[in-house]
């Protein structure tokens, strides 16, 4: 892993967001490409990692811990109707 803090910040959210039971995409892409693919994923659900950041910190997450336990079904599952929640009161 990188010893640049930015780098190791970002890696922990990944890391927190599919501890909590969402999933991790990477796509390599032509170099004509990014905003193709950009717009495929968006279209498709996919989740504005800052964004989920702040909501983490929001509710007192700190960093990633790879001892803390995985979320389960119903813990996952009110988590992702939380953010939800928000994201539509964010559209108003």
């Amino acid at each position: 892993m990188d010893d640049n803090p930015t780098i190791k910040q970002e890696s922990d959210v990944y890391a927190e967001s599919v501890r909590r039971g969402s999933v991790a995409v990477a796509v390599k892409v032509k170099d004509n490409m990014p905003d193709k693919a950009a717009d495929i994923m968006n279209d498709n659900g996919a989740v504005d990692v800052d964004r989920r950041a702040a909501q983490y910190r929001a509710a007192g997450y700190k960093n990633y811990d790879a001892k803390a336990p995985l979320y389960n079904a119903e813990q996952s599952q009110t988590e992702f109707r939380s953010f939800a929640v928000r994201a539509k009161s964010l559209c108003r």
